[in-house]
């Protein structure tokens, strides 16, 4: 995948779930439409979960974000997603293990998920500062959280312009936690 590069966004789909709906596929698919629309210079690889029907997924993807624009500003990635995350720019993800990789690895990762209106088995989550909830992940601050189009528009401006600091800030807190 040359394509696949420091102007890439990394993303990492997630399978439905419980707290992932059909609706919130195409919310998320939508929001990343409008930041390659917003974003002339940015492109996006999507790599699709191993339980995730590649079949509607890619339906679904290529129908919100154009067939014409396939594999000019997006692919979906057969590549491993460790190595696509070594060559991106930074990472978008709904909720993924592989965080702690793409930390490693020291790119910045945004979760892109709104679990207010989700009926959650309380242990299962936390509240943020801002009475959200949230899963661990961004509960540690291991990731930018998103749930929105305007907290995303946010995060990928930080990331954009604080680009070095935006990874310490992860590392940091993964130090915190994991050493």
């Amino acid at each position: 995948d040359n394509f696949i590069d420091q102007n890439t966004i990394l993303f990492l789909s997630r399978s439905l779930n419980y707290y992932y709906s059909k609706e919130d596929r195409i919310k998320t698919i939508t929001m990343l439409k409008n930041i390659l629309n917003t974003n002339p210079n940015l492109k996006l690889a999507i790599k699709l979960h191993p339980k995730e029907d590649s079949h509607i997924g890619k339906k679904i993807y290529t129908r919100i974000l154009g067939k014409e624009f396939l594999n000019k500003k997006w692919i979906f990635s057969n590549l491993n997603p460790v190595i696509a995350g070594k060559n991106c720019k930074f990472v978008i993800t709904v909720f993924s293990g592989l965080v702690i990789d793409m930390i490693l690895l020291k790119k910045p990762v945004i979760e892109l998920l709104n679990l207010d209106n989700k009926d959650i088995i309380y242990d299962n989550y936390f509240i943020d500062e801002n009475d959200n909830k949230v899963f661990e992940l961004r509960n540690y601050k291991l990731v930018y959280g998103a749930s929105n189009q305007i907290q995303l528009n946010d995060h990928i401006s930080y990331l954009m312009n604080n680009y070095n600091e935006s990874v310490k800030n992860l590392s940091v807190n993964f130090s915190k936690y994991f050493e």
